[in-house]
């Protein structure tokens, strides 16, 4: 059988390792990514951070609102425009940069930061459950191997 244990990276997780291998079942912690998270999306990664959609709004607002008030200022609806839709993008972008960077600083410090995958046999799976459950283990799965322990 093959146990799957998620923890966060807490004095935890060692004592679950060691209390492990005091009963001969051998678990390797998995290393986290050090990859810092990418600040636009691409065809083929998205990260659900998206800049232009707020930067979209503001720009399409800001430029109305030019346009409208444009007919009675000095430069005309025209250039008011623009003005008003360069600087709703430009707010917006700065906005959401904003936000983006205080969520990712909260969000890199929740999670599973560390997997492990322990195989043991069936007889020792309520016992391991229990070890993992009292060490605060975060998420706990089973899963039949298809193979004998060696």
């Amino acid at each position: 059988m093959i146990v799957i244990a998620t923890f966060e990276s807490h004095l935890f997780v060692e004592l679950a390792i060691s209390a492990l291998q005091e009963k001969e079942i051998f678990a390797v912690p998995l290393n986290r990514s050090a990859e810092p998270p990418r600040l636009l999306d691409t065809l083929h990664h998205a990260n659900g951070f998206s800049f232009l959609d707020l930067a979209a709004i503001l720009g399409t607002c800001l430029m109305l609102l030019g346009a409208i008030y444009g007919y009675v200022l000095a430069w005309g609806p025209i250039i008011w425009g623009i003005i008003g839709a360069v600087s709703g993008i430009g707010i917006g972008i700065l906005l959401k940069w904003w936000v983006n960077r205080k969520s990712t600083h909260r969000q890199s410090r929740t999670g599973a930061d560390i997997v492990l995958l322990i195989r043991c046999d069936e007889q020792q799976w309520p016992a391991v459950e229990q070890l993992l459950r009292g060490h605060h283990a975060l998420g706990l799965a089973g899963v039949h191997d298809k193979q004998p322990n060696r």
